[in-house]
């Protein structure tokens, strides 16, 4: 019975443990800076490869409704709670609005994964135009290794991916874009995008992850 009551007693202190790790975790805040990787994908025939890795600095600041992200691939204002792009700014340029019908609204209602929608996006190429992206979406529980104010934690999130069609004035072909959020720091931690050309070979893609918190 000493014994029984032992391990019940190690179970209760390990669980009261592992809550009280989950519980300090700090959500993504106004100054906060991120350690960012960011893939760029290449291509070998079909073989899509990951062609070069370059970490960037950036910043988080935070507003009533929105954040901002800042690094030096743009600078790009989020809806709070959503996660939707609104406006975003290359290297040097000015702020531009994203047309309401070309925002991604991605995020599922009341955060509730288990009712990601399948749906479609207007998207825009500066060579072929207006066009629509659709999409089936699906999703999925991980875990993903971050650094926390210098201590490396692995943090339960969210897979969303959305596999689908682009088709516009030059054609059709494959898109697939996944998101990696994390309920804990109520941040999306990583974006995987790949677009194909209408032969299936990869017209671009790259990947952007945060791999640090400080």
């Amino acid at each position: 019975m000493k014994t029984t009551r032992g391990l019940i007693t190690l179970c209760v202190l390990a669980g009261l443990s592992a809550l009280a790790q989950a519980q300090s975790v700090p959500k993504i805040k106004d100054g906060d800076k991120l350690a960012v990787d960011f893939s760029t994908y290449d291509t070998r025939g079909r073989e899509v490869y990951v062609a070069k890795v370059d970490k960037i600095d950036s910043s988080v600041s935070m507003q009533e409704k929105t954040y901002t992200w800042t690094s030096p691939l743009s600078t790009t204002i989020y809806q709070r709670g959503t996660h939707t792009i609104t406006d975003r700014a290359p290297p040097g340029g000015a702020m531009q609005e994203v047309p309401e019908k070309q925002r991604f609204s991605w995020f599922p209602a009341g955060g509730d994964f288990s009712k990601v929608q399948s749906g479609s996006v207007g998207i825009h190429n500066q060579r072929c135009g207006e066009g629509t992206f659709k999409y089936e979406a699906a999703s999925a529980p991980v875990k993903f290794k971050i650094s926390i104010a210098g201590q490396a934690l692995e943090l339960n999130g969210q897979e969303v991916t959305f596999k689908g069609k682009w088709t516009n004035t030059c054609g059709t072909g494959d898109q697939v874009i996944r998101y990696v959020y994390s309920p804990d720091l109520d941040y999306v931690v990583e974006r995987d995008l790949k677009v194909f050309q209408p032969n299936a070979i990869l017209s671009t893609g790259n990947n952007v992850k945060v791999t640090a918190v400080n």
